[in-house]
């Protein structure tokens, strides 16, 4: 029920002999028939996209190697073809020689999160646009009258009279920005 809730899935890897188990909310994340056998690590490509699965699979192979742990945020192609985003964890257990017999670790949709960071984003970059196009000096300040933003013509003009707009950033006021 914690898995469902949080949208966690969690997975073994068992290297000899070779065994593969994900839970439910694994094969739900994935969109997998949970009726159906787990991928084996050499199915499992399919469910990312090109660049995810080379960070993957050279985290696995780190882990199954030196035992690193890994923990890395992937795009995955679900089986319905829908594109999704997950935060990737692994980690190694080894037997009592020391020798690394099995790989487990958890994966967590966080598709919701990455598609708000992108309006976010969004709605940056548009309010930046806005603001850069006004041909008045523009100046962001915080709660504290720390200035925090300067629009393009502000920035302009800093720098025509020989100063580094980046100086005033983090500044309180005028008089901590010499020559203004």
């Amino acid at each position: 029920e914690a898995q469902r809730l949080a949208r966690v899935g969690s997975w073994v890897w068992e290297l000899d002999p070779e065994r593969v188990t994900w839970s439910e909310e694994m094969c739900d994340i994935f969109g997998h028939d949970p009726a159906l056998p787990a991928p084996t690590f050499q199915d499992v490509p399919r469910f990312f996209t090109a660049e995810s699965w080379e960070r993957v699979n050279a985290a696995v192979e780190r882990t199954r190697q030196l035992g690193t742990p890994f923990q890395l945020d992937l795009e995955i192609i679900r089986t319905d073809g829908q594109q999704a985003f997950v935060t990737s964890r692994g980690e190694a257990q080894r037997d009592r020689a020391g020798r690394i017999v099995r790989l487990r670790g958890t994966v967590q949709d966080i598709t919701e999160r990455k598609q708000a960071e992108d309006s976010v984003r969004k709605a940056h970059l548009w309010v930046d646009m806005i603001v850069n196009s006004i041909s008045d000096n523009f100046f962001g300040m915080d709660h504290e009258g720390r200035f925090t933003y300067f629009n393009k013509h502000a920035a302009d003009q800093m720098r025509s009279l020989g100063k580094d707009p980046d100086a005033l950033l983090g500044k309180v006021s005028w008089k901590e920005f010499p020559g203004m």
